[in-house]
């Protein structure tokens, strides 16, 4: 599966494809630094990296699955998670609700981050396509496809890093209710 367009990666070494090439494209100086560092850009809003890797320390699903971030950009995220016998279902595939938490993951963590304003899951549907083998890793593609005011609505791609199938895919719609995800310490 080709990804394309300038992204942050957590790690390049594990990324699922070869062809995304980092970039740590330059950014607007604005009074108060980010708790990492980084600025924010010329619209005020922090790097979404920044906005997600605080997310993902305090987010409990995000630590019980097992997610990594492994790339970001501004509406588009892609996730990894393990696919372990915790979260099989009873003839041994990954169970469909866990399938869907992931995705709602995906999609939840690239609306927040976005513009560091908090949304939440307002509806989703999922269309299983194969089964999510034990013992290798699901990957979640999450795309911005529209956004007015307070709604947004998000498209998410999950596959088999190793075969390469097609597990499932989310259309989910996000509803942003408010606040900042995270405040400027400036």
């Amino acid at each position: 599966m080709s990804l394309s367009g300038k992204v942050f990666m957590s790690d390049p070494s594990k990324s699922p494809t070869a062809s995304v090439q980092a970039t740590n494209a330059p950014r607007s100086p604005r009074e108060g630094a980010w708790p990492d560092g980084a600025s924010a850009d010329g619209q005020g809003y922090p790097p979404p990296e920044t906005v997600m890797h605080w997310m993902a320390d305090r987010n409990p699903v995000f630590a019980l699955l097992d997610c990594e971030i492994v790339e970001v950009a501004r509406g588009r995220t892609v996730l990894a998670m393990p696919m372990t016998d915790k979260v099989m279902n009873t003839f041994g595939a990954m169970h469909g609700g866990m399938i869907m938490a992931f995705a709602d993951l995906c999609f939840g963590f690239t609306a927040n981050s976005a513009q560091n304003e908090r949304g939440v899951s307002s509806s989703a549907e999922i269309h299983w396509l194969a089964p999510g083998v034990i013992g290798d890793r699901l990957i979640g593609e999450a795309t911005q496809v529209w956004r007015r005011g307070r709604n947004g609505l998000y498209d998410v791609t999950l596959w088999n890093e190793r075969k390469g199938d097609t597990v499932a895919i989310v259309h989910g719609r996000m509803r942003f209710i408010g606040g900042a995800v995270m405040d400027d310490p400036g």
